[in-house]
């Protein structure tokens, strides 16, 4: 019989790890069998029974021999995303780097983060269901004793799930947390991610302060819905750089051109309430990306923009801002409804400086404005194409010699400068 490796690297592992040269393979087995006991359900939906005392007969001996050290194991989750989760039928699974995962019991899960977690450096627990906070905190308290290594962490679920942590994440870059709740803290935020570089709060509810302090090296940070602590957060931390906000208002994103003096990217993805009209101003932000914005029009203003993704949807109300920026280098206009003929004409008067675009054609689309575009576009190096596979055949008619013209995947045209 053959049994799903991952699962039996475990077993041998921490078989191995928690016995010593006094104890025989047989000892162990018998003070654990309780523990060792796991239904694990295969790819195929058959269900196996493990048990340690008969596991050399179900197993190759080679295998064993492969098998049996800690430094395999290490090997085998080193730099790989450990993912954690409460399944929709209230059971657990575990899998690495987002592959096939498989159903465990959670005294494993327990004893895998116990034993293993030095060698864990990216780890995902999803406990979204509120009957599993008290497994979720229990998996934070023991990933903060034994995950020694880890760099980046991912919780959804829980409330104030960090009152359990009993040592300091001292080597965590990286923080995301989602549906989780913070209603009181225990711990000081900075004290227990004293290194964060990287922090993405998406969809939470704060009742206190835990994110109201300066996180020195806090560079990167992704907000997915406004709330009056994230205002607090941005003010006292004018050190970031990038910064990602969906669903919130031109009163946050003029915050941050008040407090963010060195911010270089800004991501408005989703949806912008306009509830400010006055002048927003960014003095060193370079990258820019908007989508759809509602309420009103963004005044939004920049002096060294050299990147802008927006929507063609409102693509008329960014021509000013491409043609004001004459450092702008990277163009993306995304939308169903494609770019219409007279602002990509438009673009060859007033975006001279541009090396790469992209555009979502309209179904008027013509070939040979995307020629003339191409030919006078001096500085233009590659150009991305998406649903004009219709002018497919026309465009290599007609494009000049000094370009390449390649079909990418998902009908992408893709010409770029020889």
């Amino acid at each position: 019989m053959k049994i799903n490796s991952f699962f039996i690297f475990i077993v041998f592992c921490v078989g191995a790890v928690t016995s010593n040269p006094a104890h025989s393979m047989k000892d162990t087995q018998s003070n654990n069998k309780n523990l060792w006991l796991n239904r694990l359900k295969f790819a195929d939906g058959k269900t196996k029974m493990i048990d340690l005392n008969d596991i050399q007969d179900q197993i190759d001996i080679t295998v064993l021999d492969r098998m049996h050290s800690a430094d395999n194991f290490k090997k085998k989750i080193a730099n790989k995303v450990v993912f954690i989760q409460q399944n929709v039928d209230g059971t657990y699974s575990i899998c690495l780097d987002g592959k096939v995962g498989y159903d465990i019991e959670i005294n494993l899960v327990y004893v895998l983060l116990e034993h293993f977690g030095e060698y864990i450096s990216k780890l995902v627990i999803s406990m979204p269901n509120p009957k599993s906070e008290g497994h979720l905190k229990k998996m934070v308290e023991i990933a903060s004793q034994y995950c020694e290594n880890l760099l980046k962490i991912f919780i959804t679920g829980g409330k104030n799930i960090f009152d359990v942590v009993k040592k300091p994440f001292y080597n965590v870059t990286s923080v995301e947390l989602q549906f989780s709740e913070f209603e009181t803290h225990s711990q000081n935020f900075k004290e227990i991610f004293p290194n964060i570089q990287r922090l993405e709060l998406l969809w939470f509810k704060i009742k206190d302060d835990i994110f109201n302090d300066h996180f020195p090296k806090l560079d990167y940070l992704v907000i997915g819905m406004e709330d009056r602590f994230i205002g607090k957060l941005i003010e006292k931390n004018p050190q970031i750089r990038f910064l990602k906000m969906g669903f919130v208002s031109a009163n946050l994103v003029k915050l941050a051109s008040e407090h963010l003096p060195i911010l270089e990217t800004l991501q408005l993805p989703y949806d912008t309430k306009i509830n400010y009209e006055g002048e927003i101003h960014f003095k060193n932000v370079k990258h820019f990306e908007i989508n759809k914005i509602t309420g009103g029009l963004l005044n939004i203003t920049f002096e060294q923009l050299e990147e802008l993704k927006c929507n063609s949807y409102f693509f008329s109300q960014w021509i000013d801002t491409v043609e004001t920026n004459p450092n702008l280098k990277k163009l993306t206009v995304k939308t169903r409804d494609g770019v219409d003929d007279e602002y990509i004409s438009l673009l060859i008067k007033i975006a001279r400086n541009l090396v790469e675009a992209s555009f979502d054609c309209a179904c008027h689309t013509q070939a040979e404005t995307i020629v003339k575009f191409l030919k006078e576009s001096k500085h233009m190096q590659k150009l991305y194409l998406n649903y004009c596979y219709s002018i497919l055949n026309e465009l290599k008619l007609q494009i000049p010699d000094n370009w390449n013209l390649m079909l990418l995947e998902h009908e992408v045209i893709f010409i770029e400068r020889k």
